[in-house]
């Protein structure tokens, strides 16, 4: 009876472990496909926002083709200096323009990149401590790149400012003074 009685104690052991056993395979499995379901939102909704960045870059370069075909236009339709110094605004602008869309795509592909990495990074995660780890990383390094391109994009605007202006001021300066030379004849 007490050999019973180890034997029912032994089996009841064994049950439990193998009870235990398994629903920490199941928990296991259950969080590699909650992670795995993350990863591939995560890695959905980046490629989503390099899309809407890439349509953004692209309505850009629509604007800035006609940005530079406007000035080119208005430049032909002046005669002399004043056409040369439209023209050359209108380059300048253009030129800048085109910097502002490289920047956009830079941020684009550094953001896939980055969602691509955290991803990868997210799928080797033992623990949801890592993966809170992974998910700051991201945030961070995401935010200092807009916060970077940003940066590279006011400095493009201030210049696209200064360049586009000094050739009309500088114009506008020779004209000025041919006024007052004619002025001071009469």
């Amino acid at each position: 009876m007490a050999e019973s009685k180890k034997e029912t104690g032994r089996q009841a052991r064994q049950a439990a472990a193998a009870e235990v056993e398994g629903t920490a395979r199941e928990t296991t499995r259950a969080a590699s496909r909650g992670i795995e379901e993350s990863a591939d939102q995560q890695q959905e909704a980046m490629e989503e926002a390099g899309h809407r960045v890439e349509r953004l870059a692209e309505r850009q370069g629509e604007g800035m083709r006609k940005a530079a075909r406007a000035a080119a236009t208005a430049g032909e339709r002046l005669a002399g200096d004043a056409a040369d110094a439209l023209t050359r605004s209108g380059m300048a602008v253009a030129k800048a323009l085109q910097d502002a869309g490289r920047v956009w795509i830079e941020l684009t592909q550094e953001t896939m990149r980055q969602g691509i990495e955290a991803t990868e990074s997210m799928l080797h995660c033992r623990s949801i401590g890592d993966v809170m780890h992974i998910q700051t990383e991201y945030m961070r390094n995401s935010f200092d790149s807009f916060l970077d391109k940003g940066a590279k994009m006011s400095d493009i605007s201030m210049r696209i400012f200064a360049e586009a202006t000094l050739p009309l001021a500088e114009q506008l300066g020779r004209e000025g003074g041919r006024e007052g030379e004619a002025s001071a004849r009469r």
